[in-house]
């Protein structure tokens, strides 16, 4: 009967090797799958973040009426081009660039935005600043700010 229970035990031992063996093997699928979701919300937060920068980004040049059409920015009239250089323009997050210097005797934005979400700071003599009041109405017309300076 000794011999019948190292048996028991030998069986017993050897069905607990397979439900070790097989919780091991479960385990190391759950580590993949988490793994797996891990890698994906990096790359789901990445693309977030790369969207959010890119909805966020608008794009501001100050010039003299010459440099603007040396540059085939404006046209005749002081009309925008509608194919402009945009490498000629500054990038900024809308969020975060709430003033634009400027320093100039005279000011005109030429782009589209709404004279509520603005206004130019300054005195008689010069023109310090465009601060922008509204970002997201000041730049729900473009993402592309043209300012003209004498």
């Amino acid at each position: 009967t000794l011999f019948r229970s190292i048996e028991n035990m030998r069986d017993k031992l050897a069905k607990l090797n397979i439900t070790i063996e097989a919780v091991n093997l479960k385990l190391d699928t759950l580590t993949n799958v988490v793994k797996e979701q891990g890698n994906q919300l990096n790359e789901q937060s990445q693309t977030i973040a790369q969207q959010e920068a890119a909805l966020n980004t608008a794009y501001y040049i100050i010039g003299n009426e010459k440099e603007l059409k040396k540059n085939l920015v404006i046209g005749s009239g002081d009309k925008i081009m509608p194919d402009f250089n945009k490498a000629l323009f500054t990038k900024i997050d809308v969020r975060k660039t709430l003033e634009i210097p400027i320093l100039s005797k005279k000011v005109k934005v030429l782009s589209n935005h709404p004279s509520t979400s603005f206004k130019l700071n300054g005195d008689k003599k010069i023109i310090q600043n465009l601060q922008i009041m509204d970002y997201k109405a000041f730049w729900s017309n473009t993402r592309y700010l043209v300012i003209m300076v004498d």
